[in-house]
Formats: C-alpha cells, sequence, structure tokens
C-alpha cells in the first residue's frame, strides 16, 4: 500500500497497481510472474472501486443514516406498543374496592393494607414502599385487585401497567416515521 500511494499526487486519482506484490504492499519477487489477466482484472477493480467511493455524496451517506434510523426506531417501537396495550388490556381485569391501613400482622414496622374481596373474605398485603402518599395506620385507600387471585392487591391504578413500554414506544415511533419522512423529503430535492 505504501508504493500505491506513493505514485498518488494531491489532486489525482491513485495509479493501479502493477502486480498482485504491489496490491499487497510489496514488490512482485522477479521469479515469479503474475499473468496478464489478473493483473488487468485488479487494477479495474481497484478503480471501480475508488471511482464508486469518490462518487458517494453527503446526502448519499444521509439517506442510509435515516434509513437505518427508520428501522431502528420504528420496529422496537411498533413492538413496545403493542405489549404496553396488551399490559393495560390485562389490568382491566382488576376489580376496585375500598380498604385500610393497618398495623403488621407480624409487628414489624412496615404498613399493611386491608380490603374484602368479592366472597367477602378479608385479604390483606403489605403497603408497598413507593406508595404516592404518606399513609397511617387506619387511613382508607382504594385497592385493586384481581377477581382470579384476591390475595393478590395493589394501591396503584391498574393503568399504569405499560406506561413505559407505552411512552417509549410512541417515542420511537414518532422518530422513527420523522426519519422515514425526512428520508422521503431528501429523495424528492435530490
Amino acid at each position: 500500500m505504501l508504493q500505491i500511494r506513493s505514485k498518488m499526487t494531491r489532486n489525482s486519482p491513485p495509479a493501479a497497481p502493477e502486480s498482485a506484490g504491489e496490491l499487497a504492499g510489496h514488490s512482485a519477487s522477479p521469479e515469479r510472474e503474475w499473468p496478464a489477466p489478473f493483473i488487468s482484472a485488479t487494477k479495474s477493480s481497484v478503480k471501480a472501486s475508488l471511482f464508486y467511493y469518490q462518487s458517494v455524496t453527503a446526502s448519499d451517506s444521509l439517506a442510509l443514516v435515516l434509513e437505518l434510523l427508520t428501522w431502528v426506531a420504528l420496529v422496537p417501537g411498533v413492538l413496545l406498543l403493542v405489549v404496553g396495550y396488551a399490559r393495560l388490556a390485562f389490568g382491566g381485569r382488576f376489580q376496585e374496592t375500598w380498604g385500610v391501613i393497618i398495623p403488621s400482622p407480624a409487628g414489624t414496622p412496615h404498613k399493611w393494607f386491608r380490603w374484602m374481596d368479592l366472597s367477602r373474605e378479608l385479604q390483606s398485603a403489605p403497603v408497598p414502599g413507593d406508595a404516592e402518599r404518606p399513609l397511617e395506620i387506619g387511613d382508607e385507600v382504594r385497592v385493586y385487585f384481581d377477581p382470579r387471585h384476591p390475595e393478590k392487591g395493589r394501591l396503584d391504578h391498574p393503568s399504569s401497567d405499560g406506561r413505559l413500554l407505552r411512552v417509549v414506544g410512541w417515542v420511537l415511533v414518532a422518530v422513527g416515521v420523522g426519519a422515514a419522512i425526512a428520508q422521503l423529503v431528501t429523495l424528492i430535492l435530490e
């Protein structure tokens, strides 16, 4: 490669190598000569590849980046939206009821909440550490529970299920659609 670069001038394309040995970066040995068809094929392929890379414009590069951004953002965004809305659909099976904050049955400082399920049995569970407001013993709270598993209650509304997936999905879809529109605009303006 050093010999190829040494034959280049500042504004002229590089000269094609005269032998395969020169193409590999070392001079050809005098006892072995390469066949003429190989040398001419090497010269033409080097010239063709150099011509291609010299003809790539900024708009070609921009189109490639926008195409990549479209697919990288749009496909995962749609998948995240499907999963997020599926989680939201399954959140609709929860029943809403009222519950009360109680002291821990084990005597620990952690608070619990108790509610009555559809079969009129009392159920209880520990208050999650990320409760929206500080809760005191005796406070009434809304409890959401699954009728198929009434022992599993929660204090947050089921509509929050999959919210992060939906938000990230919409952002990725917006980026993907924006990149696709920008790609069409650059295609029209060329």
